[in-house]
């Protein structure tokens, strides 16, 4: 077993075998069970580490800050404190398996590195399965569904359902019904005491967006994108598979849990930036954060001039700096519409399907 505190020891973050040699892992924070005993292991192409593994170290204790700005909310600043440690599995075949933990005040987090065993080809493995789960108390949920594949799903475009812990989705706007729920996913645990938000950070080319199981018995499980997601064949990059593809070392995005014991501790949290690799862009002065009117959420089916008008209004009414034109603005005069959201001292941003901007053809 081995164990992580935080740097003033308010989350605590444990990892064990079981005598099948499974890892598991739980989450707890001042004195409160956040995640109990849950499983973790990993496929990826040949290599199985999700039973009969052995632990082949335990790294010593570190400590790391994350320091750098942000562009808006909650605070332009961040200084986070972390502490964390590796501990390292080897499968029956010998092949070794890093398991990366951290802990903030604010919450922990994991992720897997898949070491290259000698011998490797340098041949792409694709991760067929993550067993990460993440097994909670009984409690309230706030959750989005997560919609099977469609036309235009799953694209996170529906209502977050208030249900206890456990609960399997309702009724969803997407064809059929939900396969689980979506990242992220709000709690409130310990009779209120506890509030607990998982979440995943670090998601680069080698990795995927993925979503959680319904959450049978409390135990929600990690699930990766779902057949028919991914919707095309990207000629620049080959064929996209929607599951991980990299070739070893891999490092898998993190999994984490944002702890607080009220939910304003949920919003003021920077666990998902502290988690992910700085920023590639050089110049950001082009970049300007705002608020923005938007006729999608509460009339989807409708846009037309009128309806242009009556958001851009409201924006200007509010001093919002942005008025968001969804699916439909080529259908309008665009030259028009900029010229009067000009004139009233908003910009406007524009819908696009990002799948599109990967061809040079239809971008």
């Amino acid at each position: 077993m081995a164990a992580l505190g935080s740097p003033h020891r308010l989350a605590v973050l444990t990892v064990r075998l079981t005598d099948r040699g499974e890892p598991q892992w739980r989450a707890d924070y001042q004195g409160m069970t956040a995640v109990t005993w849950s499983p973790l292991g990993l496929r990826c192409g040949p290599l199985d580490f999700t039973g009969g593994l052995t632990v082949a170290g335990v790294g010593p204790v570190r400590k790391s800050t994350e320091e750098y700005e942000l562009f808006t909310r909650p605070r332009r600043r961040v200084k986070t404190e972390f502490r964390e440690r590796t501990v390292t599995f080897r499968n029956e075949a010998g092949a070794l398996l890093e398991l990366d933990l951290r802990c903030g005040d604010g919450g922990v987090a994991l992720r897997y590195r898949i070491l290259r065993p000698a011998g490797d080809a340098g041949q792409p493995l694709l991760a067929g399965e993550e067993r990460t789960g993440f097994a909670l108390p009984p409690g309230d949920a706030w959750l989005l569904p997560y919609h099977r594949p469609g036309p235009y799903t799953p694209a996170y475009e529906d209502l977050f359902q208030a249900v206890p812990v456990g609960a399997a989705p309702g009724k969803c706007r997407g064809p059929g019904p939900a396969d689980g729920w979506s990242f992220p996913a709000l709690f409130r645990l310990a009779s209120g005491k506890l509030w607990a938000l998982l979440c995943e950070s670090g998601v680069d080319e080698t990795g995927c967006g993925s979503h959680l199981s319904a959450g049978e018995s409390g135990l929600y499980r990690l699930r990766f994108p779902l057949a028919g997601e991914a919707k095309k064949s990207v000629p620049a990059l080959g064929q996209s598979p929607a599951q991980p593809l990299s070739r070893l070392p891999w490092t898998s995005p993190w999994r984490a849990v944002i702890l607080a014991d009220d939910a304003g501790g949920i919003v003021t949290s920077t666990l998902p930036t502290d988690l992910a690799a700085p920023c590639e862009v050089a110049d950001t002065s082009w970049i300007r954060p705002g608020r923005a009117s938007w006729s999608w959420l509460s009339i989807p089916d409708r846009f037309d001039r009128d309806t242009f008008h009556t958001f851009l209004d409201f924006a200007a009414e509010r001093g919002w700096e942005y008025s968001l034109l969804d699916a439909g603005w080529w259908n309008l005069p665009l030259q028009e519409m900029a010229t009067e959201a000009q004139r009233k001292g908003v910009r406007l941003l524009l819908w696009g399907d990002s799948t599109e901007m990967y061809d040079p053809v239809e971008r």
